[in-house]
């Protein structure tokens, strides 16, 4: 429901979610986001040290805040977020704050050999 300015009347209500590369500069402005509207967030990050700082960051909003160390892109990282998933439960939202800033060609323009590169 909108308001006549179309305007939300009320944010979107998420009980969890969870943000990979929460550790980045979007990644940690996203569970701040989160996490003052009332979201428990897992949050994925590469090392304890990175997390930590998150969660310092935060000061007392990193109450909601439970970290999940994993390296998403080897097989074991990405067990060990679907495992610490399903032991959460329901997650209502996932965002994925990962990779860095791209300036070449369209993605949808690259070939295979780039994208195994």
């Amino acid at each position: 429901m909108t308001t006549s300015d179309d305007s939300p009347t009320s944010p979107l209500r998420l009980g969890s979610a969870v943000v990979h590369g929460a550790t980045g500069y979007v990644g940690r402005h996203l569970v701040r986001a989160l996490v003052r509207e009332g979201v428990t967030v897992l949050a994925v990050g590469r090392s304890d040290d990175g997390l930590d700082a998150v969660r310092e960051w935060l000061g007392d909003d990193s109450t909601l805040m439970r970290p999940v160390v994993a390296d998403v892109s080897s097989d074991e990282g990405s067990r060990r977020v679907g495992d610490r998933l399903r032991r959460h439960g329901a997650i209502d939202a996932a965002f994925a704050a990962i990779g860095g800033w791209w300036e070449g060609s369209d993605l949808i323009d690259l070939d295979t050999a780039t994208w195994d590169g």
